[in-house]
């Protein structure tokens, strides 16, 4: 399945008391044995780890080799996006970048399961 993975997502199955956890570990369980092959943007790495640091979470960096990491997502694609759709510009980046590979988004996150464009983000 093609699809992109937002940062949420992988944090969420890192964290038992998390509401969406039961919903995300069988997902990226999946990622880690290569089963699915999401593609992520480079700022995901970044934003797991700080989410994680934060909440001092203990982790081990690990990335599945079948996760492809997507690098080019120029500033006005997704700053256009922010601006006409009210999302933060960390999460247009994640909506921009399903709709530029027109694939699914996988979040758990509220804001952009509402306001992704087309009905890209849908729930793991």
């Amino acid at each position: 399945m093609k699809f992109v993975l937002d940062a949420c997502v992988a944090v969420s199955a890192l964290r038992p008391r998390e509401p969406y956890f039961e919903i995300t570990r069988p997902r990226i369980k999946r990622v880690l044995t290569a089963r699915d092959a999401p593609t992520v943007p480079a700022i995901f790495e970044a934003e797991v780890i700080a989410s994680l640091t934060k909440h001092e979470v203990t982790y081990r960096t690990r990335r599945p080799t079948s996760t492809r990491c997507y690098r080019s997502a120029p500033s006005r694609r997704y700053g256009k996006l922010a601006a006409e759709t009210g999302l933060k510009a960390a999460d247009a980046i994640y909506a921009q970048l399903a709709v530029r590979l027109d694939t699914k988004l996988l979040t758990v996150d509220e804001q952009l399961l509402r306001l992704t464009p087309d009905g890209r983000a849908q729930r793991p």
